[in-house]
């Protein structure tokens, strides 16, 4: 069996709070080449980019979806986008983001489960 990769992602301070508690339990992604790497059991280095700490967790599911909508509506949006009280505000969040229009557009989306290493 291959070793698993380790793979980083930068976080903002409030997501990365919502991981290291246990209420974030999936990070959506726009599947560009860098996510197309991924693989079960590889391992996230998810850093704080308020003060670079970093978590690993463990990939434990991935899956793949057009639209960030229909991965927030599969995977029940509140452990993607905790403080969003409603799908639109989820899927919102993701929209504000500088290009993931169109780049949601270009090349779907990744939804990844995750599970904190000690």
């Amino acid at each position: 069996m291959d070793e698993p990769i380790v793979h980083s992602m930068k976080l903002q301070a409030k997501y990365f709070e919502e991981i290291s508690k246990g209420i974030k339990r999936y990070e959506g992604r726009i599947f560009d080449e860098k996510r197309k790497s991924l693989n079960l059991r590889d391992i996230i280095e998810f850093t704080n980019e308020s003060n670079d700490a970093v978590l690993r967790a463990q990939i434990t599911e991935l899956s793949f979806f057009k639209t960030f909508r229909d991965g927030l509506s599969k995977k029940d949006f509140i452990y993607v986008v905790p403080g969003a009280n409603s799908l639109d505000k989820a899927e919102q969040t993701y929209m504000n983001i500088p290009g993931y229009r169109e780049k949601e557009a270009e090349f779907g989306t990744i939804f990844i489960k995750f599970e904190l290493m000690n």
